[in-house]
């Protein structure tokens, strides 16, 4: 069951993948829309978007030409950090 601790602990996992993403400005990576949900619109760089997928992490292409995450109650700590990690590392390579 899905308990209101949960949620405030999936918020603040959402959170940080957002923090990341809008205030360390990291190259090739844009967050397209304001977020509502569990669902985070970004563009990426098609070098990035390439790269992440060779790892392994499901996302779809979605309108604007942007990438949907979707991020599950379940979502852990740990499994966000490795995604920021890897776009962070990915935005490195196009400098």
């Amino acid at each position: 069951m899905v308990t209101m601790s949960i949620l405030i602990e999936f918020h603040k996992r959402l959170e940080r993948f957002l923090s990341v993403i809008l205030v360390e400005n990291i190259d090739g990576v844009h967050l397209m829309f304001l977020v509502d949900a569990n669902e985070v619109f970004i563009k990426l760089s098609p070098e990035i978007e390439v790269e992440l997928k060779k790892r392994g992490w499901i996302f779809h292409a979605f309108i604007g030409a942007s990438n949907r995450f979707v991020f599950s109650w379940d979502s852990t700590k740990k499994r966000v950090d490795e995604l920021i990690s890897d776009i962070k590392e990915l935005s490195q390579w196009q400098k």
